[in-house]
């Protein structure tokens, strides 16, 4: 939406003061760069600081999570930046260092490989845990049919995509009307297939289903390795889900379900109309989806229920919009998507006119993109559904009509149907315990290893040690036999020394490695203060945005601690600061005591964290310097972000 402190939404952020710096080359010489990026303190998570490494416009960066890993993820570098640089209103610096083409892939690759590594030995876990809740479901629902009673609690599957036609629960669809799109459709594939060839499918799937036996996993674990990735997860509960998605999707095109109520949206005003030539444009796009739909349903590829599904769906907004010449998309949110509570909205009320302005402009763009297109692209729809469903999100939210839900990046459709009504399988009960205590004890035996081999140690495995040990090994397995010296123009250790502190770090790498560039980009806030010294002048503006009570930059967020003064641009007075920071904290945690029954411990938080991260800045150390729920991004940092990224 552009404006959320939740990860991944929209961009903000403005470079100053980029200062080209050289040192020293050993004998590579030096034909591309990568960044390594040191981003400053403050409360909450990285509270010490925090590294990342950017190749192009993707950053990688270790995170500790629990239950006491590190995982290495990889962003787009915007969204990077705007979460760091803008939500959590940190200085982010970073220097660029020269390498040869050969080296640049080889730290690339190593980065990558271990990212998709990781992945491949999570979403294991992630399966074990699907199939677990699938096998207790079978086994519920059998007991509940012998012993004659329901049973409430069945969880069921979630069928991704199914949501647009069907509802939760095993009832069935209200009578209603034929869709009359999806019943041109039905009557187009029986000319192309045959009248029985859905019915046909349909019978094809019970069956595979039916038969689906799920297995036991080997309690034998092979030792996790860096770098070599187990099988990919195609685990009972997907294979099952697939199976029953497909069924579902086929059974809906076969009764020619309507749309359920909500699924599409569409807003007011000349960029919801369609004129006479986009109308015709979007014609031949439905035509196109169309054709695709009726080769979609005869795949053989596992997985063909979900985009038959949101095509379909995608195919009746197309309809809907023709026939009314007003554009509709299919609402792209999914309900366990981050929500924005009413009250963030009207604490920030001042910024919604311009993160309005944002998400039109994006809308605008999406909309001319498609309709620019000389052919269907399913990425522009896609695009499309994004940024309208975020704007008209926000301007449903600013009139109050409800919370504002979040989706960082883009968006696709997929509403679930949690439905209970499985097909059954011919597995017996005894086959169903005994894979499911397997199964648990697979999850159990993996989880422990991962710790052990991705564990989280605040002085030896962090999120700086392991960038460093990631380089070297990436270095290492390299046959050329050409040293990490030579590549990076010198060396960084870690180990018996003070560089798993993320600022040391940065300082070891500027002396260390072939620095070619250095640059900084500010805080979310110091780009605005910077902006009201040149505008209004110093001193007033000081006095004024100083402290939190008077402060226009600055509104408290739900999630930051309780203090009166900024002290990371007041080194010298920040201890005389700290004090009146740690008396505003105890202060707020003695109320917040006495209000604990009435506000859940909030106010008592927020002054203890207030207590807490006060103490440094006596002895004139800063952490805290607030954060940002809404930030937009300021045109004149455009041209300064696009010389970052070169």
């Amino acid at each position: 939406m552009g404006f959320s402190r939740h990860r991944g939404i929209g961009l903000a952020f403005a470079l100053l003061g980029t200062a080209q710096a050289t040192c020293a080359f050993a004998e590579e010489t030096p034909s591309r760069t990568f960044e390594y990026l040191y981003i400053d303190a403050n409360e909450g998570g990285s509270s010490g600081g925090h590294v990342a490494i950017r190749f192009g416009d993707e950053v990688y960066h270790y995170q500790h999570e629990n239950p006491g890993v590190l995982r290495l993820y990889r962003e787009g570098d915007q969204s990077f930046f705007h979460l760091y640089s803008a939500l959590q209103n940190r200085n982010i610096r970073g220097v660029r260092v020269g390498v040869s083409d050969k080296t640049y892939g080889i730290l690339r690759d190593g980065f990558e490989v271990e990212r998709q590594t990781q992945e491949a030995y999570f979403d294991q876990i992630a399966s074990d845990a699907e199939d677990a809740v699938l096998l207790e479901h079978f086994l519920r629902a059998r007991s509940a049919q012998r012993l004659g009673t329901g049973d409430d609690a069945l969880r069921g599957l979630s069928l991704p995509a199914a949501g647009f036609f069907l509802p939760d629960g095993e009832g069935a669809v209200a009578a209603a009307p034929d869709s009359p799109v999806l019943s041109g459709l039905r009557r187009r594939i029986a000319v192309a297939r045959g009248p029985g060839f859905l019915a046909g499918r349909e019978a094809e799937l019970n069956r595979a289903l039916r038969r689906l036996e799920p297995k036991a996993p080997d309690l034998e674990l092979a030792p996790v390795s860096d770098g070599v990735a187990p099988p990919a997860a195609y685990g009972f509960a997907r294979r099952y889900r697939d199976g029953v998605v497909g069924l579902r999707a086929l059974e809906v095109l076969e009764r020619a379900l309507p749309l359920r109520p909500a699924s599409l949206r569409t807003g007011e005003g000349a960029d919801w109309e369609l004129s006479a030539e986009e109308q015709e444009h979007l014609a031949r796009v439905a035509a196109d989806l169309e054709e695709r739909l009726r080769d979609l349903v005869a795949s053989q590829r596992p997985d063909f229920g979900v985009p038959l599904l949101v095509g379909m769906a995608r195919l009746e907004a197309l309809h809907a919009s023709l026939e009314s010449g007003h554009l509709f998309v299919l609402d792209a949110f999914r309900p366990d998507d981050p929500r924005l509570p009413r009250a963030a909205l009207r604490r920030n009320a001042g910024n919604l006119p311009a993160l309005d302005a944002e998400n039109r402009r994006a809308f605008r763009a999406a909309r001319a993109e498609l309709f620019n297109a000389s052919s269907f692209e399913e990425v522009r729809l896609t695009d499309l559904e994004s940024t309208g469903n975020r704007l008209l999100e926000l301007e449903e939210g600013a009139r109050g009509v409800r919370e504002v839900q979040l989706h960082p990046g883009r968006m696709i459709p997929a509403r679930a149907a949690q439905r209970t009504d499985l097909p059954e399988i011919s597995a017996t009960d005894e086959v169903l315990r005994d894979v499911s205590v397997r199964v648990a004890r697979h999850k159990v035996a993996l989880e422990q290893a991962l710790r052990q081999r991705y564990r989280y140690d605040l002085l030896t495995r962090n999120c700086v040690t392991e960038i460093f040990r990631t380089i070297e090994r990436s270095l290492a397995q390299a046959s050329d036999g050409e040293s990490a010296d030579h590549r990076l123009g010198g060396h960084v250790r870690v180990g018996f020394n003070l560089n798993f502190i993320p600022f040391v770090s940065a300082a070891s790498v500027e002396d260390g490695w072939r620095v070619v560039a250095r640059y900084e980009l500010p805080s979310h806030r110091s780009q605005l203060l910077h902006a009201l010294y040149q505008q209004q002048g110093s001193l007033a503006t000081y006095l004024r945005e100083a402290n939190t009570l008077t402060s226009t930059l600055y509104h408290r967020a739900p999630d930051d601690s309780i203090f009166l003064f900024f002290t990371d641009d007041a080194p010298a007075l920040r201890p005389l600061y700290g004090a009146l920071n740690l008396a505003s904290g105890v202060g707020a945690a003695s109320i917040g005591l006495v209000a604990a029954p009435f506000d859940g411990g909030e106010l008592l938080s927020a002054g203890a964290r207030g207590v807490l991260f006060s103490f440094p800045e006596l002895a004139f150390f800063n952490i805290r310097k607030g954060t940002f729920e809404f930030v937009t991004e300021h045109p004149a940092s455009t041209a300064k972000r696009e010389e970052v990224s070169r």
